[in-house]
């Protein structure tokens, strides 16, 4: 068996063993969506260790560059995603064997921290390998009062031709707390939300007073509004044009229910004229492994992370 680090000529191997390992029921696996993934995340390229029998590709374990900022800090991150162990080679220890090698890569890059959000049996194999469990990310939840409408994509999109996303400049707008969360660029925005190849996403903004990024979630035959980035400037008109902007939107689509994730960088405000709920510990279950973060400790329990829906969402 021979681990090498993954390059982009083995991009079309590594998609064909994701279609045979993973199937295509979650997110079709193609070229140009592990591309967008992978290559052109703005935070750097992914790293990438392969594991083959031969010539013949047999695993593969992904690891995509992250960033959590606050006010005088940057934490350079990884987000483990993509892993894939052919049928006829799985229970020989490969996963491990990336996992490993891809960790160390991550050691010499110093990269501080992996965080991901598994399922119920990759979550088993990351606690044997160090990684810890944090719970689930709180949200929080506002139930609307407009009669809500069946969903329908092709309408809903119709709809909210209006809010497609157009961002030009750089956002800059002020957090309430000093809280590491997803640095809002204008590159990541356009590459995350506006470029991705498998949701739909959409925004409201005003330079300098607030940005909210959201998409539609079908819910059994509902709607589910998800707020996927919120930053708003403290500051009492820019919290109140963005919940009325929120609210307009709402008469337009009639979602059954609106989700964010609690997260102290919004003025609480915010959350009070919504009608949100407090916190809700229903949201992606969350792992950590610590790599050489200080302040691990603190990340464990959201006390000083407050990562985004959308910073979380499988994709």
């Amino acid at each position: 068996m021979n681990f090498i680090v993954g390059a982009e000529e083995h991009t079309s191997q590594i998609v064909e063993l994701l279609k045979i390992t993973l199937g295509e029921s979650l997110t079709k696996k193609t070229i140009e969506f592990w591309n967008w993934k992978h290559n052109e995340n703005p935070f750097g390229k992914s790293k990438i260790i392969l594991a083959f029998d031969g010539e013949m590709l047999v695993g593969v374990r992904a690891f995509m560059c992250w960033q959590f900022s606050n006010t005088t800090e940057t934490v350079k991150c990884v987000r483990a995603v993509d892993t894939a162990v052919h049928p006829s080679y799985q229970g020989k220890g490969i996963f491990s064997k990336l996992t490993s090698a891809a960790l160390d890569d991550c050691k010499k890059d110093n990269i501080k921290l992996v965080f991901n959000t598994p399922n119920k049996i990759s979550k088993i194999g990351y606690l044997k390998l160090g990684w810890i469990e944090i719970g689930k990310l709180p949200l929080r939840l506002s139930i609307t009062i407009t009669i809500p409408r069946v969903y329908n994509e092709n309408l809903l999109r119709e709809l909210l031709t209006n809010y497609e996303i157009s961002i030009t400049k750089e956002p800059n707008l002020n957090s309430q707390t000093n809280k590491f969360s997803t640095p809002l660029s204008s590159d990541y925005i356009n590459w995350r939300y506006k470029n991705c190849p498998i949701d739909s996403y959409y925004s409201i903004s005003q330079e300098n007073k607030f940005i909210v990024i959201f998409r539609i979630k079908k819910v059994k035959s509902f709607i589910e509004m998800r707020l996927c980035e919120v930053a708003i400037n403290n500051k009492d008109y820019c919290i109140d044009k963005t919940v009325s902007s929120i609210k307009e939107i709402i008469k337009i689509i009639r979602p059954a229910f609106v989700s964010c994730a609690d997260n102290d960088n919004i003025p609480s405000a915010f959350f009070k004229k919504l009608y949100f709920f407090p916190k809700l510990k229903i949201g992606p279950i969350v792992t950590l492994k610590n790599v050489k973060c200080e302040s691990f400790e603190d990340f464990k329990n959201y006390k000083i992370w407050q990562p985004s829906l959308g910073s979380l969402e499988l994709f």
